[in-house]
């Protein structure tokens, strides 16, 4: 699968933002490779730290939107939330079952889609918030 980039469609002007999207990106990535399948200690030590760096993330993100009384930030808190789920059942299976190709499969298309969809239209929107008000993180 085709490596996650983050590209210019998907920077939202906010440096710290952006610096944490592009390491999830190279989580993704990392957990993604093809030839992880073959490591399933590998895989499993990068999904671990995906899963803590998905955590982090998202709370410095919700404390920024706190601190400026975001009036989407309980709508953005659920899409977070459904996004660290989906990560950590990932996680949970891939201690259940062994490692495949279809999990892995599962895994791709879940990060490209849901980083994609996730930053174009939920944090570019609180991008586009801070700027109309003249602030910043």
């Amino acid at each position: 699968m085709k490596r996650l980039e983050l590209t210019a469609d998907l920077k939202t002007g906010i440096d710290a933002i952006d610096k944490q999207h592009q390491e999830l990106f190279s989580w993704a990535n990392a957990v993604s490779a093809d030839d992880i399948v073959a490591d399933e200690k590998k895989l499993k030590e990068a999904l671990s730290n995906l899963d803590r760096y998905v955590v982090e993330h998202f709370r410095t993100e919700e404390e920024a939107m706190k601190n400026y009384n975001y009036d989407r930030l309980e709508k953005h808190q659920a899409q977070h939330h459904r996004l660290m789920r989906e990560v950590s059942d990932l996680y949970r299976r891939l201690y259940r079952e062994e490692a495949s190709k279809g999990l892995m499969v599962e895994l791709q298309y879940m990060f490209a889609d849901w980083f994609n969809l996730h930053i174009k239209e939920w944090d570019k929107h609180f991008a586009t918030f801070l700027k109309n008000k003249n602030l910043s993180i």
